[in-house]
C-alpha cells in the first residue's frame, strides 16, 4: 500500500514539472509558465543577438505587474513603466542613451497625467508641467533654457492657455508677454521687450534683434520678433489673423497651435502640436 502511495506521488509530481516550463539566466531560474501556459514571476526577453536583455520584469497569471525594464540595443536601460494588470499605470521614466533622463511622470492609460518633467540630455530640465486626469496640461507650466533659467511661462486650463505667458532671454529678463483666453491669443496684447547689455566675461553684448517688429512687405505678414527658427513666437496671414502660434525649435512647431481657415478667412480646423508633432485636430463648428 505504501509502494503505491508513493508512485501515485511520483507520477504526480512527475505530471506537475513536465506541465510547467522555465529557463536559466545566469543562474537564475526565469521565464516560468505554468500549468495553464500562463506567464509567472520574473521574466527576460532577449534582442536578437541573444546576448543582450531587449525587456524585464514581472508577470502574475500572464499579466505584466509592477516595473518593467526596457533597454535600447547596447544594453542600456531605455525606459521604465510601471504595469498594472498588463496596462501602463503608474510612475514612468524614458532615458537617452547617455544615462540621463529624458521624460518622467505618471503614465495612466496611453496618457500623462499629474506632474510631468522633460530634461536635455545635459540632465537639465525642459520642461516642468503639469497634467489633469484627462491629460490635458492644467496649472503652471513652465519650459526652461539650457542654462537652467525659465524660458516660458504662464497658465494653462483644460489643455489650453489661459491668460499671460511670459517669455524670457537666457539672462532672465523678459521677451514677449500674450495674453490668451481659452487657448485664442489676443494680437493686441502682446508686448515685447528690449534685452537689456549682458555683461560676459568677455565684453558687453547687445542683443536687439530679436523683439524687433517685422512687416513683410511680400506677403503682408506680420509676426512679432525676428524670427530665427526658435523660440516662442506668433505668425498672423495676409487677413491678420493668427496662423501658428507657439514654440518653435529649428523652424519647425514644437508646441502650440496651428490655425487653418478657408478661403473667406473662416476658421475651420485647429492642429495641437506638441513635441513637434499634432496630437489633436478640433474642428470648428
Amino acid at each position: 500500500m505504501k509502494k503505491n502511495i508513493l508512485f501515485i506521488a511520483f507520477i504526480f509530481i512527475s505530471l506537475s514539472l513536465y506541465s510547467q516550463s522555465f529557463k536559466l539566466w545566469k543562474g537564475d531560474t526565469v521565464n516560468i509558465t505554468d500549468a495553464n501556459n500562463l506567464k509567472q514571476k520574473y521574466w527576460v526577453f532577449i534582442n536578437k543577438d541573444s546576448v543582450n536583455i531587449n525587456s524585464n520584469g514581472n508577470y502574475v497569471d500572464g499579466l505584466k505587474q509592477g516595473i518593467w525594464k526596457f533597454y535600447f540595443e547596447g544594453g542600456k536601460i531605455k525606459s521604465e513603466i510601471t504595469y498594472k494588470n498588463n496596462r501602463k499605470k503608474g510612475p514612468a521614466k524614458v532615458y537617452y542613451k547617455n544615462g540621463q533622463i529624458s521624460e518622467e511622470g505618471i503614465w495612466e492609460h496611453n496618457k500623462w497625467v499629474g506632474k510631468y518633467k522633460s530634461y536635455y540630455e545635459n540632465g537639465q530640465v525642459s520642461y516642468d508641467w503639469s497634467y489633469n486626469e484627462n491629460g490635458e496640461r492644467s496649472g503652471v507650466q513652465k519650459y526652461y533654457h539650457k542654462n537652467g533659467k525659465v524660458k516660458i511661462e504662464g497658465n494653462w486650463k483644460g489643455g489650453k492657455e489661459s491668460g499671460t505667458i511670459t517669455e524670457y532671454y537666457e539672462n532672465g529678463e523678459v521677451k514677449t508677454e500674450k495674453v490668451f483666453a481659452n487657448g485664442q491669443c489676443d494680437g493686441a496684447s502682446i508686448k515685447t521687450y528690449e534685452q537689456k547689455q549682458i555683461k560676459t566675461d568677455d565684453a558687453n553684448v547687445v542683443n536687439n534683434s530679436e523683439n524687433s517688429v517685422v512687416n513683410n512687405s511680400e506677403n503682408n505678414d506680420t509676426n512679432v520678433g525676428v524670427f530665427d527658427g526658435n523660440g516662442y513666437h506668433t505668425f498672423y496671414n495676409r487677413q491678420r489673423k493668427i496662423e501658428k502660434d507657439g514654440y518653435f525649435l529649428n523652424g519647425y512647431l514644437q508646441e502650440g497651435k496651428h490655425f487653418i481657415y478657408d478661403a473667406s478667412g473662416k476658421l475651420i480646423s485647429t492642429k495641437i502640436y506638441e513635441k513637434g508633432k499634432v496630437v489633436k485636430v478640433i474642428k470648428s463648428e
